[in-house]
């Protein structure tokens, strides 16, 4: 008998466009706007590293998962 793989279940995606803050499961919610494109973040100052975390209740059960982001690195004043 062959078995059937799970299908795949998005269970969080956002692209911060439009937001004033992010929501409640980020542990910071600033949003900043380079370009006309926003982000969440920053996240550093110099000599300063901060550390974010995203939390995700309630989450169905699961053996295997698929993280993808988006990471935009900027050296000096944008």
């Amino acid at each position: 008998m062959a078995v059937r793989p799970a299908e795949a279940v998005l269970i969080y995606s956002n692209d911060f466009q439009g937001l004033s803050a992010a929501g409640s499961e980020w542990s910071k919610t600033t949003i900043s706007t380079i370009a006309s494109r926003m982000f969440l973040g920053p996240f550093a100052q110099p000599n300063q590293w901060e550390i974010v975390t995203l939390t995700l209740t309630g989450l169905p059960v699961h053996t295997h998962l698929a993280l993808a982001f988006d990471l935009h690195i900027s050296h000096g004043q944008c």
